[in-house]
């Protein structure tokens, strides 16, 4: 009986501690009616200016996702577009970053140049 008294008595003391509170801690919801648009609302809360713009398809993340340590590494917000034109919402940020350069990820079946 003691052992089985012992068992329960560990396990709640191994449970309780597992317990957190996160007070204090701040979330700020970024988003947009589309997945271009809060992928232009990403780029205005973290850059007020880029020299550089990585531009990738919104139809599939793979391009997006492989880009995003480019990206990363560059300071560069990556932004999502149509397959064979040029979305507004990226066209518009683009000119608002003053950015001089932008970098296609994936091939000419993903964005067309």
């Amino acid at each position: 009986m003691k052992k089985i008294m012992a068992a329960v008595v560990l396990m709640v003391l191994l449970i309780l501690p597992a317990v957190t509170f996160a007070s204090g801690i701040t979330v700020n919801r970024i988003w947009g009616d589309t997945r271009y648009e809060t992928a232009v609302e990403i780029s205005k809360s973290g850059w007020t200016s880029s020299s550089t713009v990585y531009l990738a398809t919104g139809e599939n993340y793979a391009d997006a996702l492989a880009g995003a340590p480019l990206a990363y590494h560059h300071n560069a917000p990556i932004l999502l577009t149509n397959t064979n034109s040029l979305n507004q919402a990226a066209k518009g940020e683009i000119i608002r970053l003053n950015a001089s350069k932008v970098v296609i990820l994936g091939g000419p079946v993903a964005v067309a140049p």
